[in-house]
């Protein structure tokens, strides 16, 4: 907190900066040293191509470079939201720089602009520079927060860790990668799987020590990125589902209503409840089950037309509508097979994705609007 302080402070009341072309730099900030000055020229030179969307790759340090990569991308794509004035604000501010060993420095660099006379802080991202006799890179800083980690190997992925790894859940999630991609039609890709108690711990991995739009959220993973997953359990299934699809399906083709069903049911609900256990589709058959109980007014169309939140005893951001949707895909996938869940999962996305879901699934298997509480209410049985 007491860096944020500073940075603000430094601004409201206009302290004598120096600069580089893209960076500012406050007075108080020791940048004496030969290497240290290069390690700045260098990191200046960073920013502007982040600034005018060209990276050269050879700035970025070879470990985890597509990695590192993806995540400067973020920083990429702020840059392009910005309009014609912000363009011409020099917001980036050097906050600290300081060596970690003999060839590696941690450097932290605040985004600052004013809007309506507030002073905002979209970002303090933190790279680390890797220094040779030939030349200075850039990666973040998830190698080195990491150094000291457990790490457990099982089949097609690698835990990083730092309490107990839960054995029996990294196997299935392994079986899982495994069973997705071969209904994908791939290979089983080779993971990086780094286990965090908290998103605030996944954003300070990857770099980011604040983020505005993270601002709060306390849950949640991140992944597939450059076969790289955070997550505070060992089961990242369900996205790794929409990794292994994005890879063969058109975007514009992806149904999400499809694809969310297929997520719930071959890998899980993505959340875990309060208690760190993974929410499975079963559980949540079972909860819907007693929620219409309790709430005899409601049906099963209307539920998933709908999408009311009912979970949310459990976790926030369950969808019913998934859960509807992961029953009817269970239900293909008897009748119809890999061909007849791939058809659902490429029928259509956009605005008319609920229509042209409910038009394939009446093809495929005969479920419509004027039978669906019927015959979703006898498929629920077969989960008990």
């Amino acid at each position: 907190m007491k860096k944020y302080v500073i940075a603000f402070v430094l601004i409201l009341v206009s302290i004598q900066i120096q600069a580089q072309d893209f960076i500012v730099i406050p007075k108080h900030i020791n940048i004496e040293g030969r290497e240290k000055k290069k390690v700045i020229q260098q990191l200046d030179s960073l920013l502007h191509q982040i600034i005018i969307q060209k990276l050269d790759t050879n700035l970025i340090s070879k470990n985890k470079r597509d990695f590192t990569i993806s995540v400067i991308d973020k920083l990429m794509r702020y840059e392009q939201k910005k309009d014609s004035v912000a363009k011409l604000i020099l917001d980036k501010q050097l906050i600290n720089i300081y060596p970690i060993d003999s060839q590696q420095y941690s450097i932290s660099v605040a985004y600052l602009y004013k809007k309506d006379e507030q002073i905002i802080l979209p970002y303090i991202f933190t790279l680390i520079a890797d220094c040779t006799k030939e030349n200075i890179t850039f990666s973040v800083p998830l190698n080195y927060l990491t150094r000291y980690w457990q790490k457990t190997k099982i089949g097609n992925i690698t835990y990083f860790h730092q309490g107990k790894l839960d054995i029996e859940q990294a196997i299935i999630f392994d079986k899982k990668n495994t069973q997705i991609a071969t209904l994908m039609g791939l290979k089983a890709e080779k993971m990086d799987f780094y286990m965090c108690d908290s998103y605030k711990e996944i954003m300070q991995l990857i770099g980011f020590d604040y983020s505005y739009s993270a601002n709060g959220i306390a849950t949640g993973g991140y992944g597939v990125i450059a076969n790289t997953i955070f997550m505070n359990h060992e089961d990242f299934s369900h996205d790794v589902f929409h990794y292994y699809s994005g890879l063969v399906n058109k975007r514009e083709d992806r149904n999400w209503i499809a694809e969310e069903g297929v997520a719930y049911t071959l890998g899980n609900a993505y959340y875990t409840d309060e208690e760190g256990k993974m929410v499975t589709q079963k559980r949540l058959i079972k909860e819907l089950e007693n929620y219409l109980i309790q709430n005899q007014d409601s049906t099963l169309w209307q539920l998933f037309k709908e999408d009311y939140p009912i979970f949310d005893s459990i976790a926030n951001d369950l969808s019913v509508r998934s859960v509807i949707s992961s029953i009817i895909v269970d239900e293909v996938l008897l009748k119809k097979g890999k061909i007849g869940v791939l058809e659902l999962v490429n029928s259509g996305g956009g605005k008319k994705k609920f229509d042209n879901y409910m038009k394939t699934i009446d093809e495929l298997i005969g479920i419509n609007e004027n039978n669906f509480n019927e015959r979703i209410k006898k498929l629920m049985k077969d989960y008990k």
